[in-house]
């Protein structure tokens, strides 16, 4: 089944804009600004590559950063 428009937003905008930018230094607010021009093009690609199963290792990877809550914390 295709991944509907609103689908695809509702999963995007899910994040907090503030929090950290992913690998490729793309935080959530280019996201916003950017969102009717690249809606469309996003949404066919992540399609596409769900239909195909042709994801590269390096799209099948994320990082994880444990960030100290205060300044005595010494454990994660």
């Amino acid at each position: 089944m295709p991944i509907t428009t609103v689908y695809f937003q509702a999963a995007v905008f899910k994040g907090e804009s503030k929090k950290l930018q992913g690998r490729d230094g793309m935080g959530l607010e280019c996201f916003e600004v950017f969102w009717e021009d690249i809606a469309g093009d996003m949404r066919t690609l992540f399609t596409q590559k769900l239909w195909d199963r042709q994801l590269k290792a390096s799209q099948k990877q994320g990082v994880i950063v444990c960030i100290a809550k205060n300044a005595r914390s010494h454990t994660p």
